[in-house]
């Protein structure tokens, strides 16, 4: 599974939510609004089973291809930073 989190969360070991199994979708959260403030960062991790909170609904699947699952991010294993991206300067 894939995010794209802000860089400051990341530091303070606050990672999100809501992951996808799509490499290109968490890029553009890590590169788009989640760079917003201090930079993004691209996170892959392993999401067993039990880390699994919800599916992806109709909605996150037909509407907007971001096949987003809910996991407890306590539960995710072997949480790996893919690629940095500088903040988006207004």
């Amino acid at each position: 599974m894939y995010r794209g989190e802000c860089h400051f969360l990341y530091q303070q070991n606050k990672i999100g939510f809501c992951w996808t199994p799509l490499q290109s979708v968490a890029e553009a959260f890590a590169s788009g609004l989640n760079a917003i403030e201090s930079g993004g960062v691209l996170l892959k991790a392993y999401a067993p089973t039990p880390a699994i909170l919800s599916a992806p609904n109709k909605h996150s699947s037909d509407q907007m291809g971001e096949f987003e699952y809910t996991c407890d991010p306590n539960l995710l294993e072997n949480i790996k930073t893919v690629q940095f991206f500088k903040k988006i300067e207004s």
